[in-house]
């Protein structure tokens, strides 16, 4: 039974924050609870197995005092980045970013988020869990960790007129992402 005081709290999802102090006022004006921020730097794309830029050191994101501990640990839910791949067919694909993931993670910690958000992109997610699992385990931070399902697959969003898909193929391929 909910208290007839109790509310449920509502973020406002960044897709990219050039400036954090203005995306927490933005936020907070317009009624927010806390914002969802990307970890890292969307160009800072790591690797680590190998490729052009695995030994280029630079800075992962933005600077960790540029908030508050408190902001940090009550305004902000971190994003991990989009382009991690856990259960990819591809060994490299996949070791990389298991690496960036668990660099992410860490670095979350770091910031003391109540809370990491990370995106399902298909029913293919075992890697990603046992990952998270390893980390969750050997982790001295105690964190939540929020799984955005979409509602309707990007194979589902296909318009089937311009892909050239039967009406009656479409209808046995849909995917539920409930499954996921």
């Amino acid at each position: 039974m909910q208290r007839a005081n109790s509310r449920a709290s509502c973020g406002r999802d960044f897709h990219c924050c050039p400036d954090i102090g203005i995306a927490l006022e933005t936020a907070c004006k317009a009624g927010f609870d806390f914002v969802c921020l990307p970890l890292v730097n969307p160009r800072f794309k790591r690797e680590f197995i190998g490729g052009p830029s695995k030994n280029r050191k630079c800075a992962l994101t933005r600077s960790d005092m540029c908030l508050s501990s408190q902001d940090w640990g009550s305004l902000v839910v971190g994003k991990v980045s989009p382009w991690l791949q856990l259960d990819a067919d591809f060994y490299n694909t996949r070791k990389n970013s298991e690496q960036a993931l668990k660099e992410e993670l860490t670095w979350s910690a770091h910031l003391g988020l109540p809370a990491v958000l990370m995106p399902l992109s298909s029913g293919k997610c075992a890697n990603l869990s046992q990952c998270l699992s390893e980390y969750m385990a050997s982790s001295y931070f105690q964190q939540q960790y929020w799984m955005q399902v979409p509602l309707i697959s990007a194979a589902d969003q296909c318009d089937p007129v311009i892909e050239g898909i039967d009406d009656d193929m479409e209808e046995e391929n849909l995917e539920d992402t409930w499954q996921w």
